[in-house]
């Protein structure tokens, strides 16, 4: 009879329900924190603190035709409060850092605060920095060409660097009218690295720099450029042609290397290596007979040593016999008297002619 009271009474029913449904939701959750008990009573009403670093900064507002300096472009950002709430925010990635209206200030100095949209109003903010001075100035453009700087220190000895490109040649630089004006140079820096052989190339960040050196807040388009590097041997083997000079005209000279046919080159590799040969000039004026003799070879021009620079020859003379060689004939002494007699004679000849055809009347 007393049990059939308490079914009955709704009430105390509703009560045993409610009381075994949260024993069955304590029992299920100290399943899951069975290793940190403790963290169970915490995970319903726990706060936590969150930093996210390097949020980027939104601009509000149209400011196409303006250069702004002085505005970060990222915080850092710590999140407080609960911490499922917290976790589904960072899951989420709704929320920014946004600026002022910036197209409302217009051009001028003005200090501004930072500010985080996207996120519940359970959670609190602070943001590192979370107001800074800025400038506004009305945006100038201008275009300058690209300096390439190449650091060749790791490159092996043997090798050099050749021509250098780059691509594009020349950058849109943009900014306010007296940033532009300090502008002395715009290049990119390129270390080329001790394995390089061939060709090297890399991308590299454009600079922008006043006439010390110091780094100014101007913006490039693009950022970054393609750079080629041509690697090429600074050394180059090439055959020595010998050439006597000062020679008979009635001798042929003929020239034997003793110790090498080839000089090797070193120097500037986009000279050394258009040369296919190095000329070495034999002085013949005292050579009669066989004999031998030392020839320093000439440095060409872009080339800064060779070796060896100096080659020994043997000098083997050839005198030409006056049947193969016409012109020294012809200039001999011998030759010349003939020519002279012959013309004499005729001459002679002419002389008696003349006084016979007078005394002909018939004619």
């Amino acid at each position: 009879m007393t049990m059939n009271k308490i079914y009955d009474n709704k009430w105390l029913t509703l009560l045993v329900a409610l009381f075994l449904a949260l024993t069955m939701f304590v029992f299920v959750k100290a399943e899951r924190y069975n290793d940190n008990p403790i963290s169970f009573f915490q995970n319903v009403s726990e706060n936590s603190t969150e930093t996210i670093s390097n949020v980027p900064v939104h601009i509000k507002g149209n400011v196409q035709n303006y250069y702004i300096t002085g505005l970060p472009e990222t915080v850092d950002v710590e999140l407080s409060g609960p911490a499922n709430l917290i976790q589904q925010t960072l899951e989420a990635e709704n929320f920014k850092v946004v600026t002022e209206d910036l197209e409302q200030l217009g051009p001028g100095q003005h200090y501004i605060k930072l500010r985080l949209d996207g996120i519940s109003k359970e959670l609190h903010y602070k943001l590192s920095p979370s107001s800074v001075n800025i400038t506004i100035a009305e945006l100038q453009t201008q275009t300058y060409p690209i300096e390439v700087r190449v650091n060749s220190d790791q490159l092996a000895p043997d090798y050099a660097v050749g021509n250098v490109s780059v691509n594009p040649q020349s950058v849109t630089l943009s900014g306010s009218g007296d940033k532009l004006q300090e502008i002395s140079q715009v290049y990119v820096n390129v270390d080329i690295p001790s394995d390089a052989s061939d060709s090297y190339t890399t991308s590299a960040t454009v600079l922008i720099a006043d006439s010390q050196g110091q780094m100014l807040d101007i913006s490039a388009d693009p950022k970054q450029v393609e750079v080629q590097v041509d690697i090429q041997s600074n050394t180059n083997t090439v055959p020595i042609q010998f050439e006597p000079v000062n020679g008979r005209a009635d001798t042929d000279y003929e020239i034997e290397p003793l110790t090498t046919h080839n000089t090797v080159l070193s120097g500037d590799p986009a000279s050394i290596h258009q040369l296919n040969r190095v000329t070495g000039y034999v002085d013949v004026s005292q050579v009669t007979k066989e004999e031998e003799t030392q020839v320093d070879l000439e440095l060409p021009q872009g080339v800064t040593s060779m070796e060896p620079a100096q080659v020994r020859v043997k000098v083997i003379p050839h005198r030409q016999s006056q049947a193969s060689n016409p012109t020294a004939a012809s200039n001999s002494p011998s030759t010349s008297a003939g020519r002279q007699r012959s013309q004499e004679a005729r001459s002679s000849a002419g002389r008696q002619t003349a006084p016979s055809q007078e005394q002909d009347p018939s004619t």
